[in-house]
């Protein structure tokens, strides 16, 4: 990858001449931090979700058993350091059901979708919290304008900042009671002022009586949304027969309210011919004008489910047919999880299949929807690959995320330096030592991409024994984004190169050490830098040895230290990259990384 170059002045010639950078950090050492047990001897745990930007990052899960207990725990943007988990206050009644789309984090707060049956058990209701400043708001029953008596089946949620300037809160869901005849109708509720209220319920689907809905998907940008759906309208009056996709767009208010364009279309590949499959949710991706919908497609060839993909360049206005993706074989392999994410302007897949009776993950990425070609990720097993990105962030870093069945159950990693859809990393992380935590199984992973830190928080279910009983365990990496590259030896101005890779900020600077440290040289606001004071320089940190350099591929500055003291060969300095946000506050601290003179 090419990475915007800054340039650090001042090494005297003899110095510097012959410097050269050290190797660049491997993929196995991208600063994996180790897992650990989030609540040791408590209850087993059911479901967690993970969300995390700027300088925050909030994990929430339900205990299993009677209660189901809700409870959080919070950190920084690194998510080094949790909290000691806590009860989420308010949070009544039992059969709560959290899923990994239950927590967003957009800037200093934090939104909890879940639902519950608090008011009977015929009656299972969406809830939302607001975490801020510390604490949660008491929950909020989310559901003025479903008809009476309805009880809610499934739904997504999502949280975005709306075109009102506050943060937007959609909930797509299904409903059903006796005023929708006994079958899942699809509604949407939304939220222009962060969750403090929401609006009535918006019937989305036009489907004769008696259809029943089923699987969900859900994405908005700005004041754009597309929502998809099944339901069996074409197999009436055989309900149950088969199912077929169908989606719908819109255009949001500043008030929250939306604009349906036109009715819903039918999306799936056989027309009429009701094959979609249940065995997993459609996903629906928006970036600028680029749509894109995913879903399974089941029954075509001997019962098994084939991934399939429509794609769009003019905002919905056109769609491309639908294009099957993989090259497993559809008369012998069945797909079965998958995720789909829209990165700048790269679409990226990630699903497993069972080909060669095998289950193994593959990821297959286009930059124009042309083709997508695919790459076996694992090979001796491997299922549940998540997709991350960072929400708000138009471009960044993508993470699949997977459990990775070569060595007992543990959960790897591969990433993307997501410049206009970079390259990939696809020797794996491995983010937990199954032997050594005593794990025998990992379930319900989850992921958050935090673009300021660069930094992945990645929390799962693990356990031991017969039957499991699952504990919650966090781990996370931050991929090396700082790199020596070389240097440019001159008598009047020598210096060397640092690339990185895109931050959300301003401007950058890079500390240089003589040595590494812990704990010894600290920000102004108490980040540790993992940088020792530099004994060549013993001025402050105001005068400390850095370059500052606008944070763009073609600018370049430098400002000039005051070292005075020859370098010998085998000197060692480390590098840590800041950057300044456009309030001139500190902002993003990378991993420190190593310079060597030979």
């Amino acid at each position: 990858m090419k990475f915007p170059t800054l340039q650090t002045a001042g090494l005297c010639a003899a110095a510097i001449a012959g410097l050269a950078p050290s190797a660049r950090a491997s993929d196995e050492d991208a600063n994996v931090r180790p897992a650990f047990q989030l609540a040791p001897g408590g209850p087993a745990v059911c479901q967690l979700a993970v969300g995390s930007d700027v300088e925050l990052s909030v994990v929430l899960y339900k205990e299993c058993g009677a209660g189901e207990q809700l409870r959080f725990t919070v950190s920084d943007g690194r998510g080094v350091d949790w909290t000691t988990p806590l009860a989420l206050p308010g949070a009544s009644g039992a059969a709560k059901q959290v899923q990994r789309d239950s927590v967003h984090v957009i800037g200093a707060r934090a939104f909890a979708v879940w639902s519950d049956d608090a008011l009977g058990a015929s009656s299972t209701g969406i809830r939302f919290a607001r975490y801020q400043g510390g604490s949660w708001t008491l929950p909020l029953a989310v559901g003025n304008g479903l008809p009476v008596g309805v009880d809610v089946s499934a739904w997504k949620s999502i949280s975005r900042s709306g075109p009102s300037g506050d943060v937007h809160v959609y909930v797509l869901a299904t409903a059903r009671g006796a005023a929708t005849g006994g079958v899942d109708r699809v509604y949407l509720l939304t939220s222009n002022d962060a969750g403090a209220s929401f609006l009535p319920a918006i019937a989305v689907t036009t489907a004769p009586s008696g259809a029943d809905a089923e699987g969900l998907g859900l994405d908005v940008q700005g004041d754009r949304i597309v929502v998809a759906w099944t339901d069996d309208r074409n197999a009436l009056p055989t309900p149950g027969s088969g199912l077929d996709l169908w989606v719908r767009a819109g255009t949001i208010a500043a008030n929250g309210s939306v604009s349906w364009a036109g009715s819903e279309q039918q999306f799936d590949l056989q027309l009429g011919a009701s094959t979609q499959s249940t065995s997993a949710d459609p996903i629906v991706a928006i970036e600028g004008t680029k749509r894109g919908i995913a879903w399974l497609e089941d029954g075509l060839v001997n019962g098994n489910d084939q991934l399939y993909l429509r794609l769009s360049d003019d905002a919905g206005a056109t769609w491309s047919a639908p294009e099957l993706i993989g090259t497993y074989n559809p008369s012998q392999d069945s797909v079965a999880a998958f995720d789909f994410e829209l990165v700048g302007p790269v679409w990226t897949l990630a699903w497993e299949d069972d080909r060669g009776g095998l289950t193994n993950v593959y990821r297959a990425e286009s930059k124009d929807g042309a083709g997508f070609p695919e790459t076996q990720l694992t090979t001796l097993g491997g299922r549940q690959p998540l997709i991350s990105r960072s929400i708000g962030t138009p471009s960044g870093a993508t993470v699949v995320y997977i459990v990775d069945t070569r060595s007992g159950s543990e959960p790897a990693a591969y990433y993307a330096d997501q410049e206009s859809g970079a390259e990939w990393h696809d020797e794996p992380l491995q983010l937990a030592d199954g032997l050594a935590l005593g794990i025998d199984e990992v379930v319900s992973p989850a992921v958050a991409y935090n673009h300021r830190y660069y930094n992945f928080v990645i929390p799962f279910l693990a356990g031991a024994g017969e039957p499991i009983a699952s504990e919650p365990f966090i781990t996370g990496f931050r991929p090396p984004s700082l790199y020596p590259e070389g240097f440019v030896a001159g008598p009047a101005n020598p210096f060397f190169e640092l690339g990185h890779l895109p931050f959300e900020d301003l401007f950058a600077f890079v500390l240089i050490a003589e040595q590494p440290g812990v704990g010894q040289l600290m920000l102004p606001d108490g980040r540790e830098t993992g940088l020792a004071f530099d004994t060549l320089t013993t001025f402050g940190l105001s005068q400390f040895n850095f370059f500052f350099a606008s944070n763009d591929p073609v600018a370049r500055g430098a400002m000039t230290p005051a070292l005075t003291t020859n370098l010998p060969s085998g000197f060692q300095f480390w590098a840590c990259g800041i950057t300044i946000g456009a309030d001139l506050n500190l902002r993003h601290v990378t991993d420190r990384v190593e310079v060597i003179i030979p």
